[in-house]
């Protein structure tokens, strides 16, 4: 078998695709095993990961107070959120849009720690709100599933929150073909869980994990081309607002 060599992977490098989700290539055609197994070597990943995007934090609803419906389109703060404060914002946001609608059309907004969802109501007795649901709404990250009307009892969201600050990522690659974990993670096959120190500027992680060589990753490519990303617990890539790079232990199976 021949020994194990390295590979550097920086985003910043990439052949196409985004920070996020790219796809890596390298002219050295030493490659010539059809499969090899891989393991994280190393790994820098700034952090600088924002939860709520320009993609995600739309929220579009309608207040009708004494039964004359005005339409609203706010924005949420993006970045790095916390759930209570993505509560904070929508409260603030729909009070703010709606006060020209008077005091009756105030909302408020809990989070309900145990349940992990949004309750919201109303304050007045004669205002009807109606939270819509569209391709650019932010329905997965505050767990509106379809539209929601409700007036002066709380209501639940129906779904569980997903913006809970990352704790672990994940490095995957389809070119994975097999691992114990990837069956659990959107799919994809995962090299590596990684851990994040939240508040700090970098994660440095660094580990030999002998069971991470058990998968195959695809190396009949000539020249060498992977697909790379981070995605969190859900599977879902992880948007990336600066390059970051890691480096692979590969070992040809032959």
């Amino acid at each position: 078998m021949e020994r194990a060599y390295y590979i550097h992977v920086d985003s910043a490098n990439r052949e196409s695709g985004s920070i996020s989700d790219f796809n890596f290539a390298t002219t050295q055609n030493r490659y010539v095993a059809s499969s090899a197994r891989v393991a994280l070597e190393s790994i820098q990943i700034p952090y600088a990961v924002h939860n709520v995007t320009s993609a995600n934090n739309t929220l579009v609803f309608i207040c009708s107070v004494n039964n004359s419906p005005v339409s609203y389109n706010v924005s949420l703060e993006t970045g790095l959120q916390t759930i209570n404060e993505i509560v904070s914002d929508i409260r603030t946001k729909i009070n703010a849009a709606t006060a020209g609608q008077g005091a009756a059309a105030e909302v408020t907004v809990s989070f309900l720690s145990g349940k992990q969802k949004i309750a919201i109501k109303a304050a007045g007795p004669n205002v009807l709100y109606e939270l819509f649901v569209n391709s650019s709404t932010c329905r997965e990250l505050i767990g509106l599933t379809a539209n929601l009307t409700f007036n002066t009892s709380f209501v639940e969201l129906q779904n569980m929150v997903n913006v809970r600050p990352f704790d672990y990522v994940y490095l995957v690659s389809p070119n994975v073909q097999s691992s114990s974990f990837a069956s659990n993670i959107g799919g994809n096959g995962i090299i590596a869980k990684i851990p994040l120190s939240v508040g700090s500027r970098y994660s440095s992680y660094y580990e030999v994990n002998d069971n991470i060589l058990e998968n195959l990753m695809d190396c009949s490519y000539i020249p060498f081309s992977w697909n790379f990303r981070l995605v969190d617990r859900l599977g879902q890539t992880i948007n990336q607002i600066q390059d970051y790079s890691f480096t692979l232990r590969i070992i040809p199976d032959f």
